[in-house]
């Protein structure tokens, strides 16, 4: 059995380098709950960002239990360790976890529980100065799409349900876990497995996209497999 582990994380440092942020006032903002400026989510699948930013197009609804991910504060397009709100200035800022919801770590922030956690942000005296409220949910299903899906189109791509292929082709898809229907954000670690890697194998994963080639004529099953939610795929090859 052919057996990869795909673990996708963004860290903020990463983000640092980004060519800008979304326009002012889009959906990608949420206002933090004391009013001195947004947050902006950072997620890792094609569904919810916008290409190469690593900025969510809109702020989610929900993010997946076991997912990691990144938040950052702008106020008043300023970012980093020093701002200025209201003629005050704050040194030494900090974005921290609020548990028991959301935990911190090298990965990023990661959502522990469904429920409600809370990300804070404060300077290096302790002083808070906003911070964004998350809601956890436990995700009911995963969905696969064709990773070459153009996202900027803004439409959830087509599910992959079955698979026919030639043998020698290579696709590439991608995963996002759902909730009630809906793409919830967030990274979450997947398992990819092909039941005859004669038939089908998993190649290689890389840039939250795995691989396949069609090995050989034949049919079989690929698993893609998230903290025990499981989605199989039907795959028939031929010449």
């Amino acid at each position: 059995m052919a057996m990869m582990i795909a673990t996708v994380t963004l860290s903020i440092g990463a983000l640092a380098g980004c060519s800008g942020n979304p326009t002012a006032g889009s959906e990608a903002y949420k206002e933090g709950e004391l009013g001195n400026g947004d947050f902006l989510f950072a997620c890792d699948d094609g569904l919810a960002c916008l290409p190469y930013s690593g900025d969510a197009k809109r702020f989610p609804d929900a993010i997946a239990s076991g997912a990691t991910f990144d938040v950052r504060f702008v106020a008043k397009n300023q970012q980093g360790p020093v701002i200025v709100i209201k003629e005050k200035r704050y040194e030494g800022i900090k974005t921290v976890a609020i548990g028991p919801y959301v935990s911190q770590g090298p990965d990023g922030f990661a959502a522990v529980k469904p429920g409600y956690g809370t990300v804070m942000v404060r300077d290096s005296g302790g002083t808070v100065i906003d911070y964004v409220t998350l809601k956890i949910v436990k995700p009911d299903a995963l969905i696969v799409y064709d990773a070459n899906y153009d996202v900027a189109k803004g439409n959830v791509p087509p599910r992959i349900q079955a698979l026919n292929l030639k043998v020698d082709q290579t696709p590439s898809y991608r995963v996002v876990a759902e909730y009630n229907l809906k793409a919830v954000a967030g990274s979450i670690p997947v398992e990819w497995t092909s039941d005859a890697s004669d038939v089908v194998v998993v190649e290689s994963y890389s840039d939250r996209v795995v691989n396949l080639r069609a090995k050989g004529v034949g049919k079989t099953k690929i698993k893609a497999d998230a903290g025990g939610l499981v989605k199989e795929i039907d795959v028939e090859v031929t010449q």
